[in-house]
């Protein structure tokens, strides 16, 4: 799928690998884990949410990116947002937004522990 999307949430430099980290960033000093969601769970999760154009949409811990850019490929909301304390997988989820095809949203990209997010225009 991410072939289709013309994007690279799995690549030769993770492989099928838990990417790991240990974050200065982090509030509580606590090391960082990342594997992509496979995309059949991902359909199965997500397809029961019913979106409207007025949504705000969280993805917390958002990674390289897959679930913002299933998002934005699928659905017509008002803003995707991804929160992840990374700037690496930040840089790589930005990256994939801005080469995604028929991307149908608008999107930002937080590079802030989750804990320091502000949730107050999110609606999902």
């Amino acid at each position: 799928m991410d072939q289709i999307l013309g994007i690279d949430t799995i690549s030769h430099q993770y492989g099928h690998k838990h990417y790991k980290i240990i974050s200065d960033m982090s509030y509580y000093k606590d090391s960082i884990s990342y594997a992509s969601v496979p995309y059949s769970i991902l359909a199965n999760f997500i397809n029961h949410i019913d979106f409207n154009a007025d949504d705000v949409i969280f993805d917390i811990g958002c990674g390289a990116g897959r679930v913002l850019c299933w998002c934005a490929h699928k659905y017509h909301v008002k803003l995707l947002i991804g929160i992840d304390i990374s700037r690496h997988l930040g840089e790589i989820a930005t990256a994939n937004l801005i080469k995604l095809r028929h991307r149908r949203t608008e999107y930002e990209i937080q590079v802030i522990d989750a804990c320091k997010a502000d949730y107050d225009k999110g609606t999902i």
